[in-house]
Order: structure tokens, then sequence, then C-alpha cells
């Protein structure tokens, strides 16, 4: 059962972290990858790509660490959580 805990926080983070990791990529792509045909186009890609996803865990990352705090709720010591509004605040 403890496994499930910290599901519904886990699918309420993850919509925006993918809306935020695809949209940045999207816009550093438009805005700073190199003309077609260039040789190093995948070394960019891995690049923006990379900085994506850091943007995107940047602004995610208090989901996920209610989502862990979730899932100790009254298995670690002074982890006793009435529910979701009690473990954020």
């Amino acid at each position: 059962m403890g496994f499930y805990q910290g599901l519904g926080t886990s699918l309420m983070g993850i919509a925006p972290f993918i809306g935020i990791k695809m949209s940045s990529f999207d816009y550093l792509m438009t805005n700073y990858s190199p003309e077609k045909g260039n040789k190093n186009i995948v070394y960019y890609n891995l690049a923006i790509g990379g900085l994506a996803g850091a943007i995107a865990v940047t602004f995610t990352y208090p989901t996920d660490l209610v989502r862990k705090l979730m899932q100790l709720n009254g298995v670690a010591e002074g982890h006793n959580y009435s529910g979701l509004g009690d473990c954020i605040k």
C-alpha cells in the first residue's frame, strides 16, 4: 500500500513537468539550434534536451518532494500526515 501513497501527487506533478520540458525544449531549439545540415546538430540536441530537463525539474521538484513525503507517511518517525494538504503544510 505504501507504493501508492504518492501516486496522486506523482500524477499531479508529471503533467506540468512534461509541459514545461516540451515547451522549453521547443523554445530553445527555435532560438538556439544551428542551421540545418550542421554536423554538430546531435550535440546541440543533447545539450538543449538536458537544459530543458533541468528547467522542468527546477520548477516541479516540490511535487516530487511531496510525493516522497507521502510515501513515508506512517512509516518513518515524524511523518504522520492526515492528507495531502497536511503534508504540503
